[in-house]
């Protein structure tokens, strides 16, 4: 993935968000509209927070995110204890499991992966929460802060965004911290050396971001069409 365009996207993103937010009546409005179009899924899905509990396995996905380019092979889940919500792409990772109150998705070589984390915030402030875990990814190079916003929001939370590489794969993680949790969702994914499937990449990662109930922008994502439009 471009460094500098993720950051432009993030950062579009961010401020669209302060423009558009949703209404509470909005975003609970989707909320119900998702969960009576996934019912069943969650109802088999849902287990206790005392973890590691399967959600699938697929041995024929492989990480192709040409995959991720319809909306309509997103699924909804939620946590174990039903605290966050989000979407994920269908027939991109092979397994997903329940950890704890994380959600994880994995390809088989563990070279693209995502992660849905929420940590206790035993560090006495929002702010001081996302810098700290921030500072956590200690095997990142050229890690950048590309946006951090310490002071919180209506919602109570700090938030940010953080980008890097390990030695196969493009990382970026966004953060929102209030004084209970560190809310995380984490996506790597094994480098792209082709323009166009790292601008599939950056379109997945826009999806995922506003899929997330923790993040800013809660609500539909943009098609694929709409995206590249607005790029």
């Amino acid at each position: 993935m471009a460094e500098n365009t993720t950051a432009a996207t993030q950062s579009t993103t961010e401020s669209k968000s302060q423009d558009t937010q949703q209404s509470t009546t909005e975003q609970q409005a989707a909320a119900t509209q998702a969960a009576s179009t996934t019912e069943d899924t969650v109802d088999t899905q849902a287990v206790g927070a005392d973890g590691n509990e399967e959600i699938f396995e697929d041995t024929d996905a492989s990480a192709d995110y040409s995959e991720c380019l319809s909306l309509d092979n997103y699924t909804y889940l939620e946590s174990p204890d039903g605290d966050y919500t989000f979407y994920y792409p269908q027939n991109v990772y092979n397994y997903a499991y329940y950890d704890g109150d994380s959600c994880i998705f994995t390809s088989d070589d563990e070279n693209d992966t995502v992660k849905f984390i929420r940590k206790d915030n035993t560090s006495g402030s929002p702010a001081q929460g996302m810098e700290n875990l921030y500072n956590s990814y200690t095997n990142l190079s050229q890690k950048e802060k590309i946006l951090f916003r310490e002071e919180t929001d209506e919602r109570g939370f700090a938030r940010g965004v953080l980008s890097g590489i390990t030695d196969n794969q493009n990382v970026y993680a966004s953060i929102a911290a209030n004084d209970d949790y560190v809310y995380i969702m984490e996506v790597c994914t094994s480098f792209q050396h082709d323009s166009t499937k790292s601008t599939w990449v950056e379109y997945y990662i826009d999806c995922m971001y506003r899929y997330c109930s923790f993040s800013r922008r809660v609500g539909d994502p943009r098609s694929y069409e709409e995206y590249m439009e607005d790029q």
